[in-house]
């Protein structure tokens, strides 16, 4: 019987959509750097400090001024460490009002009701992943003992510890698992790596260069995603 694990940040979510509203709230309508470009730069910036974050050598702080500060001065804006913080906070309110799509919700319910084990492998800090998974309603989808938080085990994707991990806890072989996820270097790599099967939610629409592993399957749309998830799980690959 197959698995499947879902990661949280623009896989089950866009998360654009909190980061666009709360650029809009704090800066106001005046605001004229180009959103989805700032949020693309916000992303490789957290995930050039969040090495230093997950190893206990920086608080989190440290990553939530470090991407602000970086990706607003790749556009030439000075932002100060306060002020910084001060959009964590209003990013974190706007991330409060996260949903599911009803497609989105509606594969999980599908696959348990058939008796397939899920579960989510996320990265990030314990209790800002959880209030983001709560506000998901995930834990009402999936089993809380099947949401592996990398704050909790003290791994992080793309290491193979924590597919590892997830694999006790879907009670699946690697090559019975599946991982849905959007990020190339820590879902990609790191699912093939553990000998999962992976569906990569190229979102950002990212081109890999010669050479680089490829997918099992690529898709770009929440439609092309769940429709790729319902063949695999329900029909074989």
């Amino acid at each position: 019987m197959p698995a499947i694990a879902f990661d949280v940040d623009d896989t089950l979510y866009d998360l654009a959509d909190p980061y666009r509203r709360a650029v809009g709230e704090f800066f106001g309508p005046g605001f004229e750097l180009p959103l989805d470009e700032l949020f693309v730069r916000s992303r490789i910036r957290s995930d050039e400090a969040y090495d230093r974050v997950i190893l206990g050598e920086k608080p989190v702080e440290y990553m939530h001024v470090y991407r602000v500060q970086k990706a607003f001065g790749d556009f030439g804006m000075e932002v100060s460490a306060e002020g910084a913080i001060a959009f964590q906070r209003v990013y974190e309110k706007c991330q409060a009002s996260i949903a599911l799509s009803p497609a989105m919700a509606g594969l999980i319910r599908t696959c348990t009701g058939r008796g397939i084990s899920v579960g989510i492998i996320s990265n990030g800090d314990s209790a800002h992943q959880w209030a983001k998974v709560s506000a998901l309603g995930i834990p009402d989808l999936v089993p809380r003992d099947r949401i592996v938080i990398s704050g909790d085990v003290g791994h992080c994707k793309p290491d193979l510890e924590i597919f590892r991990h997830a694999e006790e806890r879907l009670g699946a072989a690697p090559s019975d698992c599946w991982f849905v996820g959007d990020t190339y270097d820590c879902d990609v790599l790191g699912s093939l790596r553990a000998g999962w099967h992976c569906i990569w939610f190229n979102r950002r629409g990212r081109v890999l260069e010669a050479g680089d592993p490829a997918p099992d399957i690529e898709v770009t749309t929440e439609e092309e995603l769940v429709s790729a998830a319902r063949e695999v799980i329900f029909h074989g690959r």
